[in-house]
């Protein structure tokens, strides 16, 4: 789960992300649940660790005893919209990619999919920023719902009838996979230590983030079909919904009544075990090398 990267990539007009660059016409948020549910929980886990341990470890100071320290749960807009970023954009890339195969005859449309897909992504980049959900950055919000009403419809490339019929119709089990998610456990890292403050921070973040995934089908129609200032109303009024529960949430405070720099300790410890997890999971494996076959 990379989406940190997606800006990157998009400012680069490489719309597909380095892990999916040999993406094809498949939807992982469809058949491989557990895998995704495995991933995300370590990201959303990573995230929430080092912000726990930063709070406590700013919170404590230099005291040598025990303190009581109040922290905050901002970390639940960071988890939460990394989350939803990761999995519709890289929905939304599976069915262009499904378009593009049945289209790849006619390079002139699979042009117009392709500009298509990168102002698609380029847009819920911009929805799901975690930066424009901070409670303190109203502005940034207001500036979306601006420039949405001044937003016009553009020039159809393709009819309603066309892309219906390329576009696959996936059966996404948002049930099962918000379960799995709120279920998944990390091998190695044990998320019931240090006094339990992962499992109760976790419980923050709310998993349902990614239930709509059905409805990215009927959207990238609309989107294709001319309408794209109703395929980005859809977009951001989905956005908001979900992000300003997550908002909510991240005003919550929890007063920790005795604090102590052991407690700091494991909890930065956790927060790099984490880490080093995530990094591992992210780094392409190294197949072992052959050894040579003998010369004749």
């Amino acid at each position: 789960m990379k989406y940190s990267l997606m800006s990157a990539a998009v400012a680069a007009g490489a719309f597909f992300c380095p892990q999916l660059a040999h993406a094809d016409c498949t939807f992982r948020y469809q058949s491989k649940l557990a895998e995704i549910a495995g991933e995300a929980k370590l990201e959303m886990a990573s995230r929430t660790a080092q912000n726990i341990a930063d709070q406590l470890a700013s919170g404590l100071g230099e005291s040598k005893s025990s303190k009581a320290v109040t922290i905050k749960a901002g970390y639940a807009i960071s988890a939460a919209g990394g989350l939803a970023q990761d999995a519709y954009s890289e929905t939304v890339r599976s069915f262009f990619t499904c378009a593009r195969e049945k289209l790849q005859a006619d390079p002139v449309k699979v042009k117009a999919l392709d500009n298509a897909e990168k102002d698609f992504i380029l847009t819920l980049d911009r929805y799901f920023d975690i930066g424009r959900w901070q409670p303190e950055n109203t502005e940034e919000r207001d500036a979306i719902r601006d420039q949405l009403a001044e937003e016009i419809a553009g020039i159809p490339h393709f009819s309603a009838a066309e892309i219906d019929k390329i576009l696959p119709n996936p059966n996404f089990d948002t049930v099962k996979i918000t379960t799995l998610l709120a279920n998944a456990s990390i091998p190695g890292v044990n998320l019931e230590a240090c006094g339990g403050f992962m499992t109760r921070s976790m419980r923050k973040i709310d998993p349902s983030i990614l239930a709509k995934l059905g409805t990215i089908r009927a959207t990238v129609l609309t989107f294709l079909t001319g309408d794209q200032s109703s395929a980005k109303l859809d977009l951001w009024i989905f956005a908001g919904s979900q992000m300003s529960r997550q908002m909510t949430a991240s005003q919550v405070e929890e007063r920790i009544p005795a604090v102590t720099p052991a407690l700091v300790k494991c909890v930065q410890d956790q927060a790099k075990d984490l880490q080093d997890a995530l990094v591992k999971s992210e780094t392409p494996q190294q197949q072992s090398p052959q050894p040579a076959a003998n010369a004749a």
